[in-house]
């Protein structure tokens, strides 16, 4: 199976190999297919019989869509490093900004001042007003309270 199928689908076969194994006799009775059904790969009950019947198990079980992954071979030996590009651009605007005319050179500082200062630029956190004001109930609503009428209680029997 190595090297004719794809690392997802031998990861699924052995999920459910594994369930196969730990419910024994009963992978028939508690198999659900829904591996076979979603996959198109050997489910738990069909691994049980292969075993039992110490039949191998083919790819040709399988979906072709699981042999049709290419698998590069080559590692490639470098891999990419963002902090590397990334200090190259800085240093690419560097060089721009250094080129460029005062008036941009100053803008360009002062962003760059305020950014990595943010207590320079004289702000401060807002203060919380702790009062709690509502804006009140407008003239005319619809929505007003109403006024419950009670019967004044009548008289006790002397």
């Amino acid at each position: 199976m190595v090297r004719k199928v794809s690392h997802a689908c031998l990861a699924l076969l052995n999920k459910e190999l594994q369930n196969s194994i730990k419910w024994g006799d009963e992978a028939m009775e508690r198999c659900t297919h829904v591996v076979r059904a979603t996959h198109e790969i050997p489910c738990a009950c069909v691994l049980m019989q292969a075993i039992s019947h110490n039949d191998s198990v083919s790819s040709k079980w399988m979906n072709s869509f699981w042999s049709t992954l290419e698998i590069n071979q080559e590692v490639p030996g470098e891999l990419y490093d963002e902090a590397e590009e990334d200090k190259e651009y800085w240093e690419s605007l560097v060089a721009e900004v250094k080129n460029a005319d005062p008036a941009t050179r100053a803008r360009v500082m002062r962003a760059v001042y305020e950014e990595l200062h943010p207590e320079a630029k004289g702000l401060t956190e807002p203060t919380v007003k702790k009062e709690k004001r509502g804006k009140g109930r407008p003239k005319g609503s619809k929505n007003k309270p109403k006024k419950v009428l009670i019967p004044p209680a009548a008289p006790s029997p002397p």
